[in-house]
């Protein structure tokens, strides 16, 4: 039996991160339904993505705020690619962080991961809070 589905994983993972925040702070998540699954090599490396994105949007998103808005869009393109995109509602990314002329150790991890781990790609953007898109070619597209 491989891992689960990649947006199962996801809530999963994402839940366990929040549970470290104070009671009076909320955080909406919205995952989009997908029917995609992953190696379980990929499920290690997508937990431990996951994990340091929630973590980035509890440490920046929630500056000053008690509620933040987690959203995550999963999606099977064409020829067995992944697209796994990772937003919130806090603050954009800088200038410099955008331009990857400058990296935060969590930031670095995710590229790395993504890279050598999923041998794919990330992009970062801006769009309503900081976003960022995760894409790999996927073995197993559909559960």
């Amino acid at each position: 039996m491989g891992a689960p589905p990649l947006d199962e994983l996801t809530r999963q993972i994402i839940l366990m991160t929040l549970r470290t925040l104070p009671q009076d702070v909320a955080v909406n998540v919205t995952i989009t339904p997908a029917p995609v699954r992953i190696t379980a090599k990929y499920a290690t490396n997508m937990a431990l993505i996951i994990n340091e994105l929630t973590t980035n949007t509890l440490k920046y998103g929630l500056d000053g705020r008690d509620t933040a808005e987690i959203r995550v869009r999963i999606a099977a393109e064409d020829e067995g690619t992944t697209l796994f995109e990772f937003s919130n509602d806090g603050p954009d990314y800088p200038d410099d962080v955008l331009n990857l002329t400058r990296h935060n150790l969590g930031l670095y991890l995710v590229k790395s991961l993504v890279e050598r781990g999923l041998e794919g790609t990330v992009a970062l953007r801006n769009d309503g809070g900081p976003v960022t898109a995760i894409r790999f070619k996927n073995t197993q597209s559909k559960g």
